[in-house]
């Protein structure tokens, strides 16, 4: 069957990259249409993603050919679920109700909300069925789901977004429905209330005092669970208000385009430092499988804000550092050694010389050639970042606010060459046929 144009359109091209070949077009929508109408959105009973249209995306925006595309498509379906009708259809009449959470009515919220994507649009969408009733209660929550699942359904549809593909939209929404309440992000209702999100009341601080109040909170050291499971929900179940309460004052006003952006790059260091950074551990770098993730999503955050209003930007933001610092904590709170990272990374080559951007070429190559999935997103999303932020040099005190500054030390030795170092490291542990660390930082 011949790839949907309305759910499957040609995709818009990767603003500063090289426009990929029409081979690789046409091999990119006959994989997302097959996996469409071919998969299950999770690929086993323990809800794990299906993570086809992830790579076929991330190798498509690399200049990968349609050759390698369809080479990890197939082998991306050695372990997917085949797709199955629901017992019943989702209506406006239900859509909030007894069916959230059950991934066998994944078929029936995919069809109901291509209708909604069709009729409301994008943004149309996702405001009525995210954002509008965030912290009316868990059972209605969707932006509590939708941010649940390690950010698996936020990057989904944000890659509908990017690249103007309604089929990954409708796909992104129907698998935040089918997030269950123990994958579900956990977000305390208060959180969303109005004055949580509409009353600037001191001058925001920068993500850097945030993180230093975290690390400097001695009560966080504690992880009750630290399995695979129940880390995440047993940290914001125990740790959520103490993180509310560090963040309180990361406020922005959403009515300033500036001022959005600004704070969209601070998550962006921010959860390259928790990855990076706090990977760098003894002589070693450990390339944690989870706050990967954190950087992986924050890639699509600049996408989100072109297609939501001013209230939702700020209710997505504001969720997005909670869910961050929460998975941060949850794997163990590791130290975020400046000066040792840089110290330990050293080199003389900077973020715009031709040799660094050789050496880009070479990583993102290898992430398109690499069996792991997850590996292409990785390095796009840390290239992108260095071209984009590759300029910058140093943090200074003061810069978020008067009162507070920048706590973490070091952070005046941060650079551009950041990007660079972190994507360095990635591919000196995963290497040809390497995997990700899932031992996180626990003593």
């Amino acid at each position: 069957m011949a790839p949907s144009t309305d759910l499957f359109p040609i995709p818009t091209s990767v603003p500063g990259a090289q426009p990929p070949v029409p081979e690789a077009t046409t091999a990119l929508r006959s994989v997302l249409w097959d996996n469409h109408t071919r998969w299950h959105i999770f690929h086993n009973d323990r809800g794990f993603h299906n993570h086809v249209a992830h790579r076929a995306l991330a190798l498509w925006a690399l200049n990968a050919s349609g050759e390698r595309i369809r080479e990890a498509y197939a082998s991306d379906n050695a372990y997917q679920r085949p797709f199955h009708a629901s017992p019943a259809p989702i209506t406006e009449g239900n859509v909030f109700e007894e069916h959230l959470g059950d991934r066998q009515y994944y078929a029936s919220y995919l069809m109901f909300f291509e209708s909604a994507v069709r009729d409301l649009g994008f943004a149309g969408a996702i405001e009525r069925y995210i954002f509008a009733r965030a912290g009316e209660g868990k059972a209605i929550s969707m932006l509590d789901r939708f941010l649940g699942g390690l950010l698996h359904a936020m990057t989904h549809v944000g890659y509908g977004l990017e690249f103007g593909l309604a089929g990954m939209v409708v796909e992104g929404l129907a698998q935040a429905a089918v997030h269950d309440d123990v994958v579900c992000a956990g977000i305390p209702d208060v959180f969303f209330s109005p004055g949580e999100l509409t009353e600037l009341q001191s001058k925001s601080v920068h993500i850097f005092t945030v993180l230093a109040r975290i690390l400097h909170d001695p009560d966080l050291q504690t992880i009750g669970d630290t399995s695979e499971e129940g880390m995440y929900g047993w940290t914001m179940r125990n740790h959520g208000a103490s993180v509310m309460k560090h963040m309180a004052d990361w406020i922005f006003d959403a009515s300033d385009p500036r001022e959005v952006g600004r704070k969209i790059e601070e998550l962006c260091w921010g959860n390259t430092l928790l990855f990076g950074v706090g990977g760098r551990t003894g002589e070693g770098f450990n390339a944690d499988f989870f706050t990967m993730h954190l950087v992986t999503s924050s890639l699509f955050l600049h996408s989100y804000i072109k297609h939501l209003i001013p209230p939702s930007q700020v209710r997505l933001l504001r969720a997005y550092l909670l869910v961050s610092l929460t998975w941060y904590i949850a794997r163990g709170r590791p130290a975020l050694d400046i000066m040792r990272f840089y110290s330990a990374t050293s080199s003389s080559i900077t973020s715009s010389c031709p040799s660094s951007i050789h050496e880009w070429s070479a990583f993102l190559t290898s992430s398109t050639l690499h069996p792991d999935d997850h590996l292409p997103k990785l390095q796009r999303a840390l290239e992108h970042y260095a071209r984009v932020y590759g300029e910058r040099c140093g943090f200074q005190v003061g810069d978020a606010d008067e009162d507070g500054g920048i706590d973490i030390e070091g952070v005046e030795t941060l650079d551009g060459t950041l990007f660079l170092r972190v994507a360095r490291l990635v591919e000196g542990r995963l290497g040809r046929e390497g995997t990700w660390d899932r031992c996180g930082f626990y003593e």
